[in-house]
């Protein structure tokens, strides 16, 4: 079934407002204002996703309220936030003293509500996707940040995938030239299972639009085009199963496809299935004139810039015209797909995890980073470590004196490798001690430091 080219509004109106609320992301942010002095208090709503964040580790943050309906979740939310303040009523909980911030992570349908709700009631918000499931209520979030001065942000995780920092910062630079056309594909089979809770009745995402839910392809494409979707056409595909005729919004397609104008005429295309024999994704592509930039697919592509250069560079004729060859180049970022075991790692199993191997802590704290686990008997890793440190400035390592030698890590390897490095390295004891080679956490560092009565 195809829609005939409508405005933006219209779209909105027709096939789901989240799409151009990613689009007006801008927009929706207030200016900046005065930051609360010293630690930003926060407020978390919703038990399932809003468990996986690290405000509490963050110096300038403090959780100081958690609220959830089931009392399983509150402890669980209190747990990991180490927070004794626990609400099952939202209305209560934003009245709690001394909160600057609410972060809502509850179910879609209350995205909206309880952002206004926070606003009224003088809190900045960040909320999970999507800002809105209507017009109506993206309009009304508008209206509260312009009359509150607060500062609302629609945490769109899309933004800030590694690739899509690198395209940011390559468009910036003009590297891509222009532009013309992008895509966005989020491919998701496998929701059945969420569509429905532990007592068999439906749930928000039983038979949800696709396009209601559009910012992880969006979250791709506007950040680095720096273009508004003004325009669109949609295509749905659904082949009438029970869900497809029962759900509350009265959505009839698995399946949808648009095709977008931008604000500058350029064209990107967006692909949300929740039923496709295909691998989930989540990925984008942007063409240039100059450059592109394909993202991996999931059947094993990498990421991969392809450019026109004449001797590895862009040349322009008296036209404008790049000079030279088509060119593809690997953006080497090593994937945990490639590795023999996720789990060599430790940290890709601590705390909670939607994928297996790569844990929140780790998705938290290697963001913007590269990372890879290799396993020294492997010929091809040993080679990626010789690689790793001819290439570096300064390495920085935690191994003991002994495993830093076995696998040429030790001063002179690295010197040998690359004579410019800096190599600092961080052990519980010193390398002539008795202890060099004993392993140690803090605790036993600082049991260690104690005096002999004081261990005994």
């Amino acid at each position: 079934m195809s829609e005939p080219t409508v405005s933006r509004r219209g779209f909105l109106g027709v096939a789901g407002a989240a799409s151009v609320a990613a689009s007006a992301a801008p927009a929706l942010q207030a200016a900046p204002g005065p930051r609360p002095s010293g630690q930003l208090r926060i407020g978390v709503v919703g038990g399932g996703f809003g468990n996986t964040f690290f405000w509490h580790l963050d110096p300038d943050c403090k959780v100081v309220a958690v609220c959830d309906l089931l009392p399983e979740k509150q402890k669980l939310l209190a747990e990991r936030y180490r927070c004794t303040n626990t609400y099952k009523n939202f209305r209560e909980f934003l009245k709690h003293p001394d909160l600057d911030a609410v972060a809502v992570f509850t179910p879609a349908p209350l995205h909206a509500f309880m952002a206004v709700e926070a606003m009224k009631a003088g809190k900045h918000v960040i909320s999970a996707v999507p800002a809105g499931l209507s017009v109506e209520e993206l309009e009304d979030i508008l209206y509260n940040v312009k009359k509150t001065g607060l500062r609302y942000m629609m945490a769109e995780t899309s933004y800030y995938r590694q690739p899509v920092i690198t395209c940011r910062e390559l468009a910036g630079e003009g590297k891509f030239g222009t532009i013309f056309h992008s895509e966005a594909e989020y491919h998701h089979e496998g929701l059945m299972k969420v569509m429905f809770d532990d007592r068999g009745l439906p749930t928000w995402r039983h038979g949800l639009p696709p396009m209601l839910y559009p910012t992880h392809c969006t979250g791709l494409i506007i950040p680095v085009i720096r273009e508004r979707l003004s325009e669109v056409t949609a295509v749905g595909w659904g082949d009438g199963h029970e869900v497809l005729r029962t759900n509350q919004y009265k959505n009839p397609f698995w399946n949808e496809t648009a095709f977008f104008k931008t604000s500058k005429g350029h064209s990107a295309r967006v692909a949300v299935y929740w039923h496709v024999a295909a691998a989930g994704s989540e990925r984008g592509q942007f063409y240039g004139d100059r450059m592109s930039y394909l993202m991996e697919r999931p059947e094993g592509t990498q990421n991969t810039f392809v450019r026109i250069s004449s001797q590895g560079k862009t040349v322009l004729d008296s036209n404008g015209y790049p000079e030279g060859e088509t060119e593809m180049l690997v953006d080497k970022v090593y994937r945990f797909e490639e590795m023999k075991d996720v789990f060599a790692d430790i940290a890709r199993r601590l705390g909670p995890s939607r994928s297996t191997g790569m844990s929140a802590i780790t998705l938290h704290l290697g963001r913007n980073k590269r990372s890879a686990v290799l396993d020294r008997e492997r010929t091809e890793d040993r080679e990626r470590l010789a690689d790793l440190i001819a290439g570096c400035d300064v390495i920085i390592t935690n191994l003991r004196p002994g495993s830093r030698r076995r696998l040429g890590l030790d001063w002179e390897e690295v010197h040998r490798a690359n004579p410019g490095a800096i190599l600092c390295t961080a052990q519980a004891f010193a390398s002539d001690s008795t202890k060099g080679e004993d392993p140690a956490y803090d605790d036993v560092i600082r049991v260690a430091d104690l005096p002999l009565d004081v261990r005994q």
